[in-house]
């Protein structure tokens, strides 16, 4: 009797007659993991992947680098999915085909494992990075080891509390580290120790610290650093003839990197504005001898040299930078260029809507087309679209004014006279200053009478004054911008962009723009409204100080006596203003 083949094998499949479907098999020609039996490759699955899971674990309390730990580590786990594929294929595969195509799979992306774990490796140790940490904590000891034999030390934080704080440091090996080369120097190996500290008053510490309040944080960040301030601050000169010289700023540029450098290794860490407390952050890597580390070296002297204040200056010498006056003031912006401030003043008069209100000496630049076109432009949208527009000019020949084309007539000649001799001749009259407030009031008075201001029921006020000219103003719906008047000078020829030989007073000082609201740092609260200010000095000096202007003004004779009635009180008078009812009479 014939022996009957198992099904399953070769001659029961080659057996089979014609027509019929033979079972599915593993061969000769099948991966060999195949040909184990299906409760043996089990078992060695489940074995080796163990072995895997243990192998990696003991790795991780090794002390070995940093990149032969991430090696062994991805290898183990390459093989943990072999391992599991092990386990499962036999499970829940039935077909040869099937499986060969899910463990060729398997074992491209075990490959792939190990190519990706190899090329960050690769690209790591290309930029000079030896070792890379989750966290400043496990750098702890290594940090400390190389500041101990570092004669160049330089380190910048936020607050580093978390190497100062007495109750909760974290990193307390290189605090002790740090203090060491402070308090106790190696006479033979001198150190030169520099520190900075984010400013907690500049605006990118007072984001961080909003960042951290929202994240839950109690300590504010001006505590800490005032605290690690003078912590250092205490240690550096207590020891300050012991051999190491220690020097703390606080810099006022957004925190950007957690570097510590001794000598030629740095420890750096990116900061950024996390929205919550947590220990997952970005990583701090360890770099040595490379030119990155050059750069984070000079990375650090930029800050040191250009955005950073002594320590000392902070904490005892009233020192406190621009950002939180100019915040809390509502000033959007500072020019120190002629022309940008002139660009910004055509946007503000092109936007109002309710009111353009200019104050100045002969504001000639808002009033002639040819000197200065998109201004004048701009002074007719405004009209157009409905502003009040009003001018207040320096009387031209008020006492005020004779004082300031004296002042402008000794910056053109290089010549000296008195006073008394300028008033003798008749270099007022023919002053740009006078001839300048002149055809500003002409040009006025010409635009008033037009047909097509008459057309448009459109006026623009004008007013004269005799008081002392404190500024330059521009006042708007929503902005105010001022420049202080001065009778100063300076050496133009230091300045090599100054070519205009400008002989007039003025456009030297910086425009200032407020904002009537607030847009800034929670914190910044505003705490005045130059903006309201403005407005209101404006406004007393038109109602009360200021005459309006007429013709006899524009000639000497007639134009002195008005000035002289402008300067002296008198009663009130309808339309005048108080100091102007001489005047109007």
């Amino acid at each position: 009797m014939p022996r009957k083949s198992k099904p399953g094998t070769r001659a029961d499949r080659n057996g089979a007659s014609a027509g019929e479907q033979p079972a599915v098999t593993l061969d000769d020609d099948v991966d060999p993991w195949l040909r184990v039996g299906r409760l043996r490759l089990i078992l060695f699955g489940l074995l080796f992947g163990a072995g895997a899971v243990v192998v990696i674990w003991l790795i991780s309390l090794t002390d070995l680098p940093e990149w032969a730990i991430t090696t062994v580590e991805h290898t183990m786990i390459g093989l943990i999915v072999a391992a599991i594929a092990a386990v499962l294929i036999p499970l829940v595969v039935g077909s040869t085909e099937l499986s060969e195509k899910l463990i060729d799979f398997l074992k491209r992306a075990q490959s792939r494992s190990l190519y990706d774990g190899a090329a960050s490796l690769d690209a790591l140790q290309n930029v000079g990075i030896s070792r890379v940490y989750v966290s400043r904590n496990a750098a702890d000891a290594d940090i400390a080891a190389d500041l101990k034999k570092a004669q160049e030390i330089r380190i910048v934080g936020i607050s580093l509390d978390d190497w100062t704080a007495r109750s909760n440091a974290t990193l307390g090996k290189s605090w002790t580290a740090l203090r060491e080369r402070i308090e106790r120097p190696d006479r033979s190996q001198p150190c030169n120790v520099k520190i900075m500290l984010a400013d907690p008053r500049s605006l990118g510490a007072v984001l961080r610290s909003e960042a951290e309040e929202e994240a839950g944080k109690t300590t504010s960040l001006e505590t800490s650093v005032e605290a690690t301030a003078k912590m250092l601050e205490t240690l550096a000169e207590k020891h300050r003839d012991a051999g190491t010289t220690c020097e703390l700023r606080l810099y006022r540029v957004a925190p950007q990197l957690f570097i510590c450098q001794a000598d030629s290794v740095s420890y750096v860490q990116p900061y950024y504005l996390r929205v919550k407390q947590g220990t997952r952050r970005l990583p701090l890597v360890r770099c040595v001898e490379s030119d990155l580390v050059g750069d984070l070296q000079n990375h650090f002297t930029k800050i040191w040299e250009l955005a950073a204040v002594p320590a000392r200056d902070y904490l005892s010498n009233g020192v406190v930078g621009i950002e939180n006056g100019a915040y809390s003031m509502a000033s959007a912006n500072i020019f120190s260029a002629v022309d940008k401030a002139g660009e910004r003043m055509r946007c503000v008069i092109e936007g109002a809507r309710e009111c353009v209100w200019l104050h100045g000496i002969s504001l000639e630049s808002y009033f002639n087309p040819s000197l200065s076109p998109r201004l004048y432009n701009a002074v007719q949208s405004a009209l157009r679209a409905g502003a009040e527009v009003r001018v207040l000019l320096l009387h031209p020949f008020s006492t005020q004014a004779y004082f300031r084309s004296y002042r402008e007539h000794l910056l053109a000649d290089e010549g000296s006279i008195e006073f008394a001799d300028y008033l003798a001749t008749n270099a007022h009259d023919e002053s740009p200053l006078v001839q300048d407030t002149v055809r500003t009031i002409k040009k006025i008075f010409a635009l008033n009478r037009s047909p097509s201001f008459k057309k448009a029921g459109t006026t623009i006020e004008i007013k004269l004054y005799a008081s002392a000219p404190f500024s330059f103003m521009l006042v708007s719906d929503h902005a105010a911008l001022i420049e202080q008047y001065h009778y100063g000078n300076y050496d133009e020829s230091r300045l090599a962009n100054e070519t205009d030989g400008d002989r007039l007073l003025g456009k030297k000082m910086p425009v200032v723009e407020y904002r009537d609201t607030y847009e800034g740092p929670r914190t910044w609260s505003r705490a005045r409204t130059p903006y309201e200010l403005l407005r209101s000095h404006y406004k007393f000096v038109w109602e009360k100080l200021a005459a309006e202007a007429d013709p006899a003004d524009l000639t000497l004779v007639d134009g002195r006596a008005r000035a002289i009635a402008l300067e002296d009180p008198g009663p009130p008078a309808v339309g005048g203003g108080e100091a102007g009812a001489m005047v109007a009479g």
